[in-house]
């Protein structure tokens, strides 16, 4: 065998490294200058167990500039070695660098590992620093916090006896023309049959309405023992992977609520106010049972029940009066949904979510890669099917401290628009790898709108039920906010939507309470939303002088914009 050897100043160049040391120390084993050829000595041709039978030199002057700056020589090495002999050598090398691969994977995997056991006791710092303070942070945490209703006062207990009844209902075939619970459709998304008191009810409405009750009797009768309870709870039980959680009441409520306002509205058209106004507050105490559920979704239930439920209220007072008595019950009422009409318990549970989501991330029982099927975006890593513990830790961390600010101003709807805002555009400014909490996260501007908007409307019907109490003591309605406190209001309320009080207005037919709405400007109180328009820019409650108010029926010829100026106010 053969090999050259390139020497540059006594270094071997381009040589593995046993055959360059060999090359060395032939070359230094030779006092006198070498010769150009010859055969090496028994005694000094072993190196490293290898055999030189013969060299060959040749000697190179290197120059620059004409001047030798240095002399290379080519060594051509005649060498012999046994089998046994070059696999020990061959194998030595292959053995070091399995050992080298083994310490650079053992070194990653420790690597990791540490990261990982870093970050889980950050979490578990920042978690434990939480419950000190009296947080809950998952479902089961929650359910021990919510407060305990025996059976006995329980309400929700009668819904639950009637939810099979109940969600039978969406799939019984209902008359368009049923009020509330009739759908129109005129080629968009079906719509409610409306049962607005100030634009007026249509005649064909009205038989196939009182029909559709009397066919659900036994159901009212039900619903009408909600006066014996003053609370409910429903049970909420929180599945072994947090994404499969149920919430079977939410389609009962809804419906009993429907129904209920069905019911108050053909006893207003039927000139029964007391029994009407009692059905809206059913509706409210039903809305109320919804307060401690840990699921935004259930808060943007009651929001909707609310809201049908102080239309309703707003419609009856716009047909005719009713007692003292009623409306003080009615003001009390809305005080009870007021004091509970908090964002904590919602904010709460979506913060529980996540960190159950979390958990099972990191536990390997859910998958990353399955959650974002829904986001046209993938974080590092996922794609191999596996992230880092210490990666989800860190997402982990960053979204609970998010949230965590976020729930800090539950109780105030006016700081919690801004906490929303802020939410999020910090989440929108993270970093790539926290993808999935854009995900999970809604817009809680959004949800915090929503909230504020639901609470200035109940603000509202407050200052209304205060304001037509002032009307039946002193013989007219109020003419400035400062008539009503503190005898019939013990405070004029701030509107949360931009932080003032609520706005007052005197009408051509009335009073006017109303809050600037969601894009949070002043319109003037235009309460009344347009034909092509859900919803109207300012929210508030239109209270008509007496003469002003009586039931409007509309025959099929007749303009509902047309059919009474009261309309016009707002």
């Amino acid at each position: 065998m053969q090999w050259i050897v390139e020497l540059a100043e006594g270094r071997a160049n381009n040589a593995p490294q046993g055959r360059a040391r060999i090359a060395r120390r032939f070359i230094a084993g030779n006092k006198a200058p070498p010769s150009p050829s010859g055969t090496i000595g028994l005694r000094s041709s072993h190196a490293n167990g290898i055999r030189l039978n013969s060299y060959r030199i040749t000697k190179k002057s290197l120059s620059y500039n004409g001047n030798v700056s240095a002399i290379a020589y080519t060594v051509r090495l005649d060498w012999s070695a046994s089998m046994a002999e070059h696999k020990r050598m061959t194998g030595r090398w292959w053995f070091k660098l399995g050992v080298g691969a083994l310490v650079v994977v053992l070194l990653g995997v420790g690597t990791i590992l540490f990261l990982g056991w870093s970050a889980d006791q950050r979490w578990q710092a920042y978690a434990d620093m939480l419950r000190a303070a009296g947080e809950p942070l998952t479902l089961a945490e929650i359910e021990q916090r919510r407060p305990v209703v025996p059976d006995d006062r329980n309400g929700a207990r009668i819904l639950e006896r009637i939810r099979d009844e109940l969600a039978a209902l969406k799939d019984e075939p209902i008359a368009y023309s049923v009020l509330v619970m009739g759908a129109v459709r005129d080629g968009g998304p079906p719509r409610a049959t409306s049962a607005d008191f100030f634009r007026g009810i249509w005649s064909h409405t009205i038989p196939p309405s009182r029909d559709y009750l009397e066919a659900h009797r036994a159901i009212m009768a039900e619903l009408h023992r909600l006066d014996d309870y003053p609370a409910g709870r429903f049970e909420i039980v929180a599945d072994t992977s947090a994404i499969d959680n149920l919430l079977p009441n939410l389609g009962p409520v809804r419906a009993a609520v429907q129904l209920l306002a069905l019911e108050a509205a053909v006893n207003a058209i039927d000139g029964d106010l007391e029994s009407a106004i009692e059905d809206v507050a059913r509706q409210l105490r039903l809305g109320g049972y919804l307060n401690t559920e840990p699921m935004l979704i259930s808060r943007l239930v009651q929001m909707t029940t609310d809201a049908l439920a102080l239309d309703m209220l707003e419609g009856i007072l716009r047909v005719g009066e009713v007692a003292e008595p009623e409306l003080s019950r009615m003001q009390q009422t809305l005080n009870e949904r007021l004091s509970s009409s908090s964002l904590r318990w919602a904010l709460w549970g979506e913060r529980a979510y996540q960190v159950e989501l979390y958990e099972q991330f990191a536990g390997d029982r859910q998958s990353l890669n399955t959650m974002m099927m829904i986001s046209d975006k993938t974080p590092p890593m996922t794609a191999w099917g596996w992230t880092p513990e210490f990666v989800l830790r860190k997402i982990q961390l960053s979204a609970i401290q998010l949230m965590s600010r976020l729930i800090e101003a539950a109780d105030d709807p006016t700081a919690l628009l801004e906490a929303g805002k802020i939410l999020d555009r910090d989440v929108q400014s993270l970093s790539g790898v926290h993808v999935i909490v854009k995900v999970l996260m809604p817009s809680y501007a959004r949800v915090a709108e929503l909230h504020a908007r639901s609470v200035a409307e109940i603000q509202c019907a407050r200052v209304a039920m205060g304001a037509e109490r002032f009307r039946l003591q002193v013989g007219r309605l109020p003419t400035s906010s400062g008539e009503l406190v503190p005898d019939f209001i013990a405070q004029w309320p701030i509107d949360p939507l931009d932080g003032q009080p609520l706005r007052f207005k005197q009408t051509d037919h009335g009073i006017l309470i109303y809050s600037v709405g969601i894009d949070q400007k002043d319109d003037g109180g235009s309460v009344t939303p347009a034909d092509d328009e859900h919803r109207a820019s300012d929210d508030g409650f239109r209270l008509l002088r007496m003469d002003q108010r009586r039931l409007v029926i509309l025959e099929d010829n007749e303009s509902p914009t047309t059919s009474n100026g009261a309309e016009e106010d707002g």
